[in-house]
């Protein structure tokens, strides 16, 4: 009777051993696996973001070809293409602005999760966005702003230097008038990051406002629409697209200002130059090609018209955007994120790519 009794004890010793080192493998192998897939997720965001950086793409210029659309761009990439070696980091301008949804020749995200092999596994999100945010208060009634300069981190940026410049149109009799105002003005950031910029009272609807931080090296330029006849345009290459049901005026005579921030002697200079427009046909936007794009530019206007009312088309370099597989999603999933610091267009801007398996 004891062998039996003997024989039960160490068959249940036995089992709950057993049981015990299932529970134990599991609970030690589930947060190993854990870790080791974010080590896979962080290895191929680091690898994905390096090629979306470094790569030019296929073709290299996709960005001002307007000939490349989604059907036949071959690689992705965002890279500057160059004759010369290519500094790191610095991105094509034309490229990123095709990642707006707004852009008549916008890259859909499925065509370029495609092109990166993400397939089915993976979803993703670029966010690229301006290294200092700026901002404008403008007074009633007048060409007067309150320019408020911020860090990442909402905090104000103080001793940041402010150049900026009003640029506007007038018609009258048929003839058009491109003007801008006299002198740049230049300012300091104060201990809030505010400064003032005061241009007076300008006798126009038609006008834009560009503004250049540079904080200690450290460049952003921003465009502001500062009159209520102001309309968006985009500038891809050397080709203009304004909205259906708008047309260059006068047709005959066709011109656009090209808007250019550059350093003269170690200052900040605004400055702008008048090229003819040669127009084209489209179905859905009006097209126009710039007979030549200064090296420099950050915003092209020119004067459109529309039932008997004039506007100012107005094309900026201005980036911000995010650009993702799940689009309009207020948020993405859990997954890994990595950012670098880039040059676009002569100015510092962050880029954040985002991406999440889509099932564990």
């Amino acid at each position: 009777m004891h062998v039996i009794y003997e024989y039960l004890f160490t068959a249940v010793i036995v089992v709950s051993i057993t049981v015990a080192s299932s529970i134990m493998l599991t609970t030690v192998s589930t947060p190993l696996q854990l870790i080791s897939e974010r080590e896979q997720l962080k290895e191929a965001t680091e690898k994905l973001l390096n090629q979306i950086l470094l790569c030019a793409g296929e073709p290299g210029n996709w960005g001002s070809d307007t000939s490349v659309r989604d059907g036949n761009l071959a690689v992705f990439g965002l890279a500057i293409q160059g004759e010369t070696t290519r500094k790191a980091y610095v991105l094509d301008v034309d490229k990123v602005l095709r990642l707006d949804p707004n852009n008549p020749l916008y890259i859909h995200p499925s065509k370029v999760k495609n092109l990166m092999n993400l397939g089915r596994d993976y979803g993703f999100a670029i966010k690229i966005f301006p290294a200092l945010n700026v901002s404008i208060s403008p007074y009633e009634g007048l060409d007067k702003f309150n320019v408020t300069v911020l860090n990442l981190e909402n905090l104000p940026v103080s001793n940041a230097n402010v150049t900026a410049r009003i640029y506007y149109a007038n018609v009258s009799n048929g003839i058009v008038t491109y003007s801008s105002t006299d002198n740049l003005t230049r300012s300091l950031t104060d201990f809030d990051g505010k400064c003032l910029a005061d241009f007076g009272k300008i006798s126009s609807e038609m006008k834009v406002l560009i503004i250049e931080i540079n904080y200690y090296g450290m460049r952003v330029v921003r465009v502001f629409h500062v009159g209520k006849n102001v309309v968006p345009a985009y500038l891809i290459g050397q080709h203009l697209y304004v909205e259906q049901g708008y047309a260059v005026f006068p047709l005959d005579e066709s011109k656009a200002i090209e808007i250019m921030v550059f350093n003269r002697a170690g200052q900040s200079e605004i400055e702008s130059l008048a090229y003819s427009l040669d127009p084209m046909s489209q179905e859905s936007l009006s097209e126009y090609v710039v007979t030549y794009l200064e090296p420099n530019i950050v915003s092209i206007a020119s004067v459109l018209e529309n039932g008997g009312a004039y506007y100012l088309a107005v094309a900026s370099k201005d980036v911000n955007l995010t650009y993702s597989s799940i689009q309009e999603a207020p948020s993405f999933p859990w997954g890994y994120q990595i950012q670098r610091v880039v040059t676009i267009g002569g100015s510092t801007y962050f880029v954040m790519l985002h991406l999440w398996r889509m099932s564990w």
